[in-house]
């Protein structure tokens, strides 16, 4: 994090005296808005008929899911390949196409642009250098630690269920998909449970590089004279509802995937 934050900060990246407005080519508009605290991006804005677009999708979305339960039935009926994800991915893609060509375009992209004192950005997606720094730090650490788990859950896999799949002439991808990594992934579970309360634990840590998470905003209501004690109650508080939401839902998870004893 603080590799990550100096980096952003100050360097080697260049450091520009004011913001650096990057154009597209042939083009007034900007497609990347730099400067020493803000970075602005392209972002969709909505339009019109923006309601009725989703509510397309929606009726898609429950289209895919019965072409879904249709394949899968058929695929157990006659033994042919379901491909399920393709037919209900594909239709779910046909109708949010043709929705959002018949609705005239209910999205539209905003590019980022500056104001007149050039202090603020008035459209566009704007972040600044210290949530970039803290998410991109919390992701590449915590990223590299599920990686590890994922990896050794596969390991952990008897190596005779792999033989028993080639034996059955399964296919590389179908020994993975049907044999290995539903074993690994009951063993991968319980540990990525752990990795996900501490990445949440870890987000207090957006205090060292200024970005206002719930540990700033308490430690600035402190120094507003606000009592110390009750302060840090409330953010034990909302540390405590986040980690056993997060335990609760993946442990009920966990226990869907595991193997049913008799």
């Amino acid at each position: 994090m603080f590799f990550s934050f100096a980096v952003f900060s100050f360097g080697p990246l260049p450091v520009f005296p004011e913001a650096l407005d990057l154009k597209l080519p042939g083009s007034d508009s900007n497609w990347l808005v730099l400067s020493k605290s803000r970075i602005g991006i392209p972002s969709l804005s909505a339009e019109r008929h923006v309601g009725l677009f989703w509510l397309l999708v929606v009726c898609g979305v429950v289209a895919a899911a019965g072409v879904w339960i249709w394949r899968s039935r058929r695929h157990v009926r006659t033994g042919e390949p379901h491909h399920r994800v393709l037919w209900s991915l594909g239709l779910l893609v046909v109708v949010a196409l043709v929705a959002f060509v018949a609705l005239g375009g209910p999205y539209d992209w905003s590019w980022p642009a500056r104001s007149e004192n050039g202090r603020r950005l008035i459209s566009g997606f704007g972040t600044s250098a210290a949530y970039l720094s803290l998410t991109l730090a919390l992701a590449l650490y915590t990223a590299s630690h599920i990686a590890e788990v994922v990896r050794a859950s596969i390991l952990a896999v008897p190596k005779g269920q792999s033989e028993a799949a080639g034996a059955l002439a399964l296919s590389p991808f179908q020994r993975y998909r049907h044999v290995i990594l539903p074993q690994g992934l009951r063993i991968a579970v319980p540990p990525t449970i752990n990795q996900y309360l501490n990445l949440v634990k870890n987000t207090s840590l957006g205090t060292v590089v200024g970005y206002a998470d719930v540990t700033n905003l308490t430690r600035t209501s402190i120094g507003n004279a606000n009592p110390a004690p009750q302060s840090i109650a409330v953010l034990m508080g909302v540390y405590l509802v986040f980690s056993l939401t997060i335990s609760l839902l993946l442990n009920i998870y966990n226990r869907t995937v595991q193997l049913q004893e008799r």
